[in-house]
């Protein structure tokens, strides 16, 4: 199985954070309103008054984070899959979640797409630190799977659930 879009948009946005035009000042797109994906054929209708942010080449079309001041930090993401089924997909990504397990799982729907909501709880990323939780929805469309996430130390914030909730309903798939 290929590494997911999540993993790849992750590893984006900490390349990003700490690359060299990072360091000087060259910041991530950032923009509002609707976020759009003709490569992967998606659109999210972001709440008003929500700043997403993308990482720069040449990870710039799988998605776009929305970090809160409740240090919650959302996601949604697209990427290819090797994975044939749903299942397959959720099995991969729940192995890649380094210092997680697998809390809960349920059947759930995104986008129009029959869907995977996963909680993880994680160990804390430092000694001393609180463990986080770590929140996923995953969806299948033919070769590709998308993912809308959030994640937090200690538990996700009730903003941050709101938002994570509001993103998953005005998320739809749209041509290729």
């Amino acid at each position: 199985m290929r590494v997911t879009g999540t993993v790849r948009l992750a590893a984006a946005l900490l390349v990003a954070a700490a690359s060299p035009a990072a360091a000087q000042g060259v910041a991530l797109a950032r923009g509002t309103g609707t976020y759009r994906n003709v490569d992967y054929g998606y659109r999210v209708r972001v709440p008003a008054g929500t700043r997403y942010e993308m990482p720069p080449a040449p990870f710039p079309n799988h998605g776009f984070q929305v970090p809160l001041a409740a240090a919650d930090t959302l996601w949604v993401d697209a990427s290819s899959t090797d994975s044939l089924t749903l299942a397959g997909a959720v099995r991969g990504e729940a192995a890649l979640a380094e210092g997680c397990e697998v809390a809960g799982e349920r059947p759930t729907r995104l986008g129009g797409l029959a869907a995977r909501e996963l909680v993880y709880r994680c160990r804390p990323g430092h000694p001393g630190g609180r463990a986080r939780e770590r929140r996923e929805v995953l969806a299948r469309r033919g070769e590709i799977l998308y993912t809308v996430g959030i994640r937090r130390a200690g538990g996700v914030s009730r903003p941050g659930a709101e938002l994570f909730a509001a993103v998953r309903a005005r998320f739809a798939t749209t041509p290729r």
